[in-house]
């Protein structure tokens, strides 16, 4: 992509018209003080973010006819290693729920002092839809006294996560699943992935391309992720009650106080298994997200009923209430694999 002479290089995939529009507030000069990426995980908003960044303080960005950013420049070297001072980076520390008000006032206090680089102080701030309360109006004040060259930049799943004052003083980029065949041709040409591992990666990562190549890149992972697809495949298509939950405790052997990032995993899968087999009555398999179990999940769609189908989705929605709510997953999981 080319932006007034420049060739961008911010390593997206998809999403071409929010890099465009964002790219050109560099070239314009017309910087917000706050920008709020939203969008699915793992559909590229920190890479884009972080390369946008990068292009900020560019020595070279001005100059006509360089890449964005130009990766000659001594700024450039201190960015690529992760080395460069007035950059800062926040998230939810591992033994937390929420990032601090502490951790704000920390990161306000370095943006306070004067930069270290005569350049632009910029935070990365992922996650931020679990910035606590007084971390969130500690951020607030600091929008509303702006200084010259800092600069935010959120990372949300949802926007309605952030408080309206945030938002309405934020410059707003929405970030939308990338489309299959983008994703399949991106691992096919960059990464040299065969055409059959490809298409599965690039259906089963449901428009996030960055969990296409994770997978790609760990491939225990990946065949973790379609051992388990396999199990709760079982489960749903089993009519003897022992049989569902000897392939639940395969799946979940150990539950867990409140619902985590695993037990949010394992019910995404559950509910793509059971959209694939609602896509397969509906003639609709090139949609289907598992496509490496195509021929078991046609097989199994031949022989459930609209009903049963039906009911299985009322369940998954009561299971996701219920885990919200912080009800025992153990519980929850125990139901759904029961069907009440």
């Amino acid at each position: 992509m080319e932006i007034q002479g420049h060739q961008l290089h911010w390593l997206y995939i998809g999403n071409e018209r929010v890099i465009r529009c964002w790219a050109a507030h560099l070239a314009s000069r017309e910087l917000a003080q706050s920008y709020i990426l939203v969008g699915p995980a793992d559909v590229g908003k920190a890479v884009v973010a972080r390369n946008f960044m990068r292009t900020l303080v560019c020595e070279r960005r001005d100059q006509a006819g360089t890449d964005w950013p130009c990766e000659q420049c001594e700024t450039c070297r201190q960015t690529a290693r992760g080395i460069y001072p007035d950059f800062y980076e926040l998230d939810v520390l591992p033994d937390k729920q929420k990032i601090s008000i502490d951790q704000v006032r920390q990161l306000l206090d370095k943006i306070g002092l004067s930069s270290l680089a005569n350049n632009y102080q910029v935070a990365l701030i992922r996650h931020a839809d679990k910035l606590s309360e007084p971390a969130a109006n500690a951020l607030l004040k600091s929008l509303e006294e702006p200084q010259t060259q800092a600069l935010f930049i959120l990372l949300v799943e949802n926007l309605a996560s952030l408080p309206p004052t945030i938002v309405s003083r934020s410059q707003v980029f929405r970030f939308y699943p990338v489309a299959t065949n983008l994703i399949y041709d991106h691992l096919v040409s960059d990464w040299g992935a065969n055409r059959e591992l490809a298409k599965n990666l690039a259906q089963v990562c449901l428009g996030r391309p960055n969990l296409a190549i994770r997978f790609f890149e760990q491939p225990d992972l990946f065949q973790d992720y379609c051992q388990t697809a396999k199990i709760l495949l079982q489960l749903i298509t089993s009519s003897d009650l022992a049989s569902r939950l000897a392939y639940l405790s395969q799946v979940y052997p150990v539950g867990a106080i409140s619902a985590g990032e695993p037990e949010w995993r394992l019910w995404q899968i559950w509910l793509g298994l059971s959209r694939d087999l609602l896509l397969i009555k509906q003639d609709q398999l090139p949609l289907i997200q598992h496509w490496f179990l195509r021929d078991e999940l046609e097989s199994a769609a031949n022989t459930m009923s609209w009903s049963v189908l039906l009911k299985i989705f009322t369940n998954l929605g009561a299971a996701r209430e219920y885990l919200i709510a912080n009800v025992s997953p153990n519980l929850v999981f125990h139901n759904l694999a029961v069907g009440v």
